[in-house]
């Protein structure tokens, strides 16, 4: 869309695309026959990231990207790392599972990382205030007590 929204740079992608095209025939036919189906994945996959380094490093200099703007991304790191946590445990839980059927082992997969997930980004600190009081809210609405834990009536 940001290359379509630019028509200055419109022909970047076709002229990318036929390149990548060429590359990708020439690093196939010169080591599949040699190297076998781990250099054809090798190949494809690398093709594609350089493609997709190309396209973003153009689109940084369309859109001004500088450096320094890395730092709006924080709470994208975040999330991240709550979701990398929220994994690994859950990997650990899975194999503790063993033997549960499938659909069973979903549902309790799901609600371990969905409350590890929404832990860690609380205490990251990725919603702000506003966002929090917002959801207590909604919370509030469907579940009554909740309110009262977390807004403890003051006393006159």
């Amino acid at each position: 869309p940001i290359m379509r929204a630019h028509a200055e740079h419109r022909k970047f992608s076709p002229k990318l695309y036929l390149a990548l095209v060429v590359l990708l025939f020439f690093g196939l036919w010169a080591g599949t026959s040699r190297f076998g189906l781990i250099w054809v994945i090798s190949v494809v996959v690398g093709v594609s990231l350089i493609g997709r380094i190309a396209t973003w490093t153009k689109i940084g200099h369309i859109l001004h990207i500088r450096w320094r703007d890395v730092r709006l991304l924080k709470d994208v790191g975040k999330v991240a790392i709550a979701a990398a946590v929220a994994g690994l445990v859950i990997a650990l839980v899975r194999s503790s599972l063993i033997g549960m059927r499938p659909l069973n082992m979903l549902v309790v997969c799901a609600a371990v990382f969905g409350l590890l997930f929404l832990t860690g980004i609380m205490l990251l600190g990725v919603p702000t205030v506003e966002e929090r009081l917002y959801f207590r809210k909604q919370f509030a609405r469907f579940w009554p007590g909740l309110k009262t834990i977390a807004e403890p009536a003051t006393r006159s």
